[in-house]
């Protein structure tokens, strides 16, 4: 009876001084086992055998191991944490939450009514609770129990945290992480997705490489917490740390485009781009290092890459570059998110719970800025754009004026020159203005072009350039056509011709001269056939001059062009509608008169000599077509033209099977300027180009080497295009000549044909033209027989 009071006593004493040790557990009981005391170190050995069997006596065995006093986060290692707790609590469901960094390995032993319980969580394990190591167990209130934890990883991130909490607040701490961090994730993901398709759509680099940084971060952060390991496996270390390397090199190129350093600082450029190389390089060459020394080398990467963003941002800020305004702010923020959460690695008493979060949401802040750089960039392009524009409306109005003043002029010299035989001679002085305004928007943006050096207003230059020589060949088509009319003096040169790729190559360059907001449709009945014979240059003209007034006078709306054939009387048959402003009946009735701008719109000047309709009525008499024209104002315009004509061929033509770049090309021109333009437009297509500047010198190669198409000025000292077309058919050669001239009157091209030429290109001459021409000679006609 004494021995068993012996007992009792010394059970009682040692439960009061177990208890003493232990800590008490409430309901709102957060616990570091960091904080709670000393940790210990522990090698290899222990290790392997904590792994395979739980400490019998978790006290005794604790007192075995050397104590710690910091955990090395560059070489890594194991430790061990081990505390007593007294569930004071009504809560049954506890868990003991590591986090703040990547950790290999965590294992948990419960010992509670002699019975041990042990748990496996890590990086390099399986996890329970997605995103996070946390690991809970079951402890009725009012029980004791001892938790030894060892803890083991190649290296740590940021200094870990160890705590034992109730279920409920990890859940709602867990929960609150984890909104917050696929708040981010798809907020990033977003803007990954639209700035892709606009880098895509719009062709910007800038946007391509931003959107490849902000993947690449999606990529970077999912494997930071723990995501790809518990969603794909994918515990390699190689998606830890390698794809941070890849976001800065992606984020580099963006700097290097967003900023245009390219031209602002082309020295600096080539340091950006050795950082880059430097940054791709050590993405592949973590095998290299051990993860401590490659967490510090990124460290080293990322603050060079992030100063020198600020630093370069700040300079071009200071040079006037206006969107680096947010792109600064971005990186400014970036920065001080990234101090923020290294600041508990330099100042002691300032440890977070979460520093991957403050680093997650301070890049995503970047993110954001970083795409507000990007749309302010575009927004002060087009205040830019707009600003010119209205230059450009002013410039237009000023042109609009002068040419209704030309027009008046025009109108008195004709009707003073009426009977005189120099009308035409007097005509073409009057018209000067026409055709020196668009020869000044050509000169003028050449003398600019040196001036220019960037991109975008060198484009502008450019259809500037093509919009001046397209108008002015159309001025002097129907200044040349207008003269041959006057008396009677314009024969059409009939020839076999293909219907639909005339049809569409003016489809094509009409959708250049349509209005904003204006739709264009075309339609082609399949009864159309393949080839007819009719003179196509007069056709092709007077169908170019219709559709033109048809894309200036349409403001709004929609222009049909539509194709058909009528059998029974063997015509094409074009109707072409438009909602345009329409014309009066007193319009209608001068409509056709020289000079006059029958149609002014409801609201602006109209542009040209007045003389399109003039011009397409004579052509219409010249070919036998019927020309009608019904318009109502406010409603629209319907031209209706019905040509007749030959059929040649209704079936389609098979599709080359050789090629233009196979084709040897001789080139007869006197103008050296011309002729290097002509061979250059056949070197884009493939061919084969030779230059001779005169017909005797093209019938000395011809006998000398084979060719398998001329291209034959007509005006030429020593020997015209003519005499050696002549000279060429005598001798036998029976290969395609094609007239290439600035003479478009009917005369010089009757000349052509009855010489043997087999077709017929008018200066300037535009690919699509020439490559038309050049496709139905070789491939599709027959040899010329005398």
């Amino acid at each position: 009876m004494f021995h068993r009071l012996i007992v009792c006593v010394g059970l009682l004493f040692g439960w009061a001084a177990w208890a003493e040790s232990a800590e008490l557990l409430t309901d709102d009981s957060i616990v570091s086992l960091l904080d709670a005391g000393l940790f210990y170190e522990t090698g290899d050995q222990t290790l392997s055998q904590s792994v395979r069997v739980a400490p019998a006596e978790p006290a005794a065995f604790i007192k075995q191991l050397k104590p710690a006093t910091a955990i090395d986060r560059v070489n890594g290692g194991g430790y061990w944490f081990y505390k007593k707790f007294i569930n004071q609590s009504q809560l049954n469901n506890w868990v003991l939450d590591p986090s703040n960094s990547i950790i290999d390995s965590v294992v948990v032993y419960v010992y509670q009514n002699g019975e041990v319980q042990q748990y496996t969580s890590g990086y390099l394990h399986d996890f329970k609770h997605g995103l996070s190591y946390a690991v809970d167990f079951m402890v009725e209130p009012g029980q004791a129990f001892e938790v030894l934890v060892y803890m083991q990883s190649r290296y740590y991130t940021y200094e870990p945290r160890l705590e034992l909490k109730p279920y409920s607040e990890f859940y709602r701490q867990f929960a609150i992480k984890n909104f917050i961090v696929f708040a981010c994730f798809g907020a990033i993901l977003i803007l990954a997705c639209y700035n892709l398709f606009l880098g895509v759509w719009i062709r910007d680099r800038s946007n391509l490489y931003y959107s490849g940084y902000l993947l690449l971060s999606i990529v970077s952060w999912l494997a930071a917490f723990n995501a790809l390991a518990d969603w794909f496996s994918w515990k390699s270390y190689w998606f830890l740390i390698t794809p941070f390397f890849l976001t800065v090199a992606c984020n580099t190129l963006y700097v290097i485009h967003f900023l245009n350093l390219a031209a602002s600082n082309p020295r600096l450029v080539k340091y950006f781009y050795g950082f880059v190389g430097f940054a791709l390089l050590m993405a592949a060459a973590m095998p290299l290092f051990s993860m401590g020394e490659y967490m510090l080398l990124y460290g080293a990467t990322s603050s060079v890459w992030l100063l020198g963003a600020l630093i370069i941002g700040t300079k071009r800020l200071m040079e006037g570059y206006k969107p680096a305004r947010f792109f600064v702010l971005a990186f400014a923020v970036l920065a001080i998110g990234v101090v923020a959460s290294s600041l508990p690695m330099f100042v002691s008493g300032t440890q977070y719970s979460n520093q991957y979060l403050i680093t997650l949401i301070a890049q995503t802040l970047d993110m954001l800025l970083l795409a507000l750089a990007l749309a302010d960039r575009i927004n002060l392009l087009r205040s830019d754009k707009e600003a010119a524009l209205s230059k450009m409306v002013e410039t237009e109005s000023w042109a609009m004026a002068k040419e209704k003043e030309a027009n008046v002029k025009l109108q008195q010299a004709l009707t003073i020159s009426e009977e005189e035989n120099q009308r035409k001679s007097d005509f073409l002085r009057m018209v000067s203005h026409e055709l020196r305004t668009p020869l000044y928007s050509i000169i003028s943006s050449v003398e600019q072009w040196d001036e220019i050096d960037n991109d975008r207003g060198r484009k502008d230059l450019l259809e500037y350039m093509s919009y001046g020589a397209a108008r002015l060949r159309m001025q002097v088509d129907n200044l040349v056509l207008l003269a041959e009319t006057d008396n009677d003096d314009l024969e059409p040169t009939e020839r076999p011709f293909e219907i639909r790729p005339l049809l569409s190559s003016l489809c094509d360059n009409t959708k250049g001269l349509l209005n904003p907001g204006v739709a264009f449709d075309y339609h082609c009945s399949e009864s159309v056939p393949v080839s007819c014979v009719s003179d196509a240059y007069l056709f092709e003209h007077m169908l170019r001059t219709v559709l033109e007034n048809a894309c200036k006078y349409t403001e709004h709306g929609r222009i049909t062009l539509s194709v058909q054939w009528d059998e029974e009387d063997s015509s094409l048959v074009v109707e072409l509608t438009d909602t345009g402003c329409g014309m009066t009946q007193d319009q209608q009735r001068i409509m056709f008169n020289d000079f006059v701008q029958v149609s002014r719109g409801l609201e602006r000047s109209s542009e040209g000599l007045g003389i399109g309709l003039t011009v397409c009525y004579r052509l219409s008499t010249v070919l036998g077509s019927d020309l009608n024209i019904q318009s109502e104002v406010g409603v629209g315009t319907i031209v209706a033209i019905t040509l007749p004509v030959e059929v040649v061929s209704q079936v389609a033509v098979p599709a080359n099977t050789g090629g233009i770049e196979k084709a040897r090309v001789l080139i007869v021109e006197d103008n050296v300027v011309n002729a290097q333009i002509l061979q250059s437009l056949l070197s884009l297509m493939g061919a084969e180009a030779s230059i001779v500047e005169s017909g005797q010198e093209a019938l000395k190669v011809i006998d000398e080497a084979h060719f398998d198409i001329i291209l034959m000025d007509i005006q030429m000292p020593v020997m015209d295009g003519i005499t050696a077309t002549r000279w060429i058919r005598r001798r036998n050669h029976f290969m395609p000549i094609v007239a290439v001239t600035a003479n478009s009157d009917s005369s010089v091209r009757t000349r052509c044909v009855e010489v043997g030429m087999n077709d017929f290109l008018v200066k300037p001459i535009r690919r699509a033209d020439l490559q038309r021409v050049m496709e139905r000679q070789l491939f599709t006609s027959k040899p010329f027989r005398s």
